[in-house]
């Protein structure tokens, strides 16, 4: 069997690492006291990387509308999240970290609680809804597929970017935190599978090296050019009215999913991946526990631990803090890609169990008898 290319395997990595030290920004430091010279540092990198949410959208767009509803893998997905929930629940009880009151155990054995993985809640529900996104996607020509694509950036980036989300009561966007700014993201992920670039007259012109350079440059262009919107408007918050307003709005919408910017910069830092051409068990490895180091370190539980061990003190700028939030990162990314890759191991033992597989057909068989066959 012909190994799979690994180049989207990398992008999960390179997204999944931007996470973790967009987690470490958010909630290891104190923006309101630290150097002003280091916060411009921070808002930089996250112009760059603030694209990992979106970019995790828009490669199950690409994947997903080629394939169907799997009930084992949505089982899948909830069975990680409530493993580790489980899990940690239970170290952070011996330890002595945590209680276990009423109110704990239930948010704790519920698979999902209103306080965690917001991104699990949504992403979840896309995936549920996906064969019917697919179905649309399908029923659309290429004509229309690009006016819904503009349609759609028009209200869910633009419109609700310039007026803070006010332009919506009924559907809201909520930053880019919401099944709505997913289904964007899906759809543009649907596009690019449906009508590659090699079939269009620029990827027909221009060589895939060329191409990929331009997106590389066009993805920090983009990144530096919001950096810079936000810098001017933080300086004219106070300068009048009219200024006020407009600089609000831009300071607002810097580090947001559905910020303009940052979704042309999602897509220009998905193609730059999009034309490599690496294949590598490795990087495929890695990949696979991408989700599990986001379920461990994202955990409430260990959220609130984690950033107060590494808390960071008031630093001036210098080359010391790009050591040390590297060093973080990268301790946090090894160790929760080990664990998770010891658990693959385990459930996978359990997977092959004689119970098991019994409870997996009686249930496959209890859905049949409601007359839902969903593909195993």
């Amino acid at each position: 069997m012909e190994m799979r290319k690994s180049n989207f395997e990398l992008m999960r990595i390179v997204s999944m690492f931007m996470i973790i030290l967009w987690h470490i920004f958010l909630y290891a430091f104190d923006y309101a006291s630290i150097n002003i010279n280091v916060r411009y540092f921070f808002d930089l990198f996250k112009a760059i990387m603030v694209v990992h949410v979106n970019s995790f959208i828009i490669l199950t767009g690409y994947f997903q509308c080629k394939s169907t509803f799997k009930m084992p893998k949505l089982l899948k997905l909830i069975d990680e999240v409530w493993f580790y929930k489980i899990i940690i629940f239970l170290i952070f009880i011996a330890i002595g970290l945590s209680t276990a009151n009423p109110i704990n155990v239930v948010r704790t054995f519920f698979p999902f609680d209103l306080d965690s993985y917001w991104f699990i809640r949504v992403y979840l529900l896309l995936y549920i809804i996906s064969p019917y996104l697919n179905i649309i996607i399908n029923n659309l020509n290429r004509r229309q597929y690009r006016i819904s694509l503009v349609v759609m950036f028009l209200m869910f980036s633009i419109l609700s970017a310039i007026t803070k989300q006010e332009i919506f009561t009924v559907v809201t966007v909520n930053n880019g935190f919401s099944i709505v700014s997913f289904v964007f993201l899906y759809f543009i992920g649907a596009y690019f599978r449906n009508y590659p670039i090699e079939d269009m007259y620029i990827g027909k012109k221009y060589s895939k090296k060329l191409l990929q350079l331009c997106f590389i440059i066009g993805f920090f262009l983009l990144a530096l050019f919001n950096f810079s919107l936000h810098v001017v408007s933080s300086q004219l918050l106070s300068a009048g009215q009219l200024c006020n307003y407009f600089a609000n709005i831009i300071f607002y919408s810097f580090d947001k999913y559905d910020n303009p910017l940052v979704v042309l910069g999602t897509i220009c830092y998905f193609r730059i991946f999009y034309f490599m051409d690496i294949k590598s068990t490795f990087v495929n490895k890695i990949s696979s526990a991408a989700f599990g180091i986001y379920l461990i370190h994202e955990n409430t539980l260990m959220r609130d631990t984690l950033y107060k061990i590494f808390r960071f003190p008031k630093y001036v700028f210098s080359s010391r803090i790009f050591i040390h939030i590297l060093s973080v990162a990268i301790i946090i990314f090894v160790v929760c890609c080990i664990i998770d890759l010891i658990r693959q191991k385990l459930f996978k033992i359990v997977y092959n169990f004689k119970i098991s597989k019994w409870w997996r057909q009686k249930y496959q068989n209890y859905l049949k008898s409601l007359g839902l066959n969903i593909k195993w």
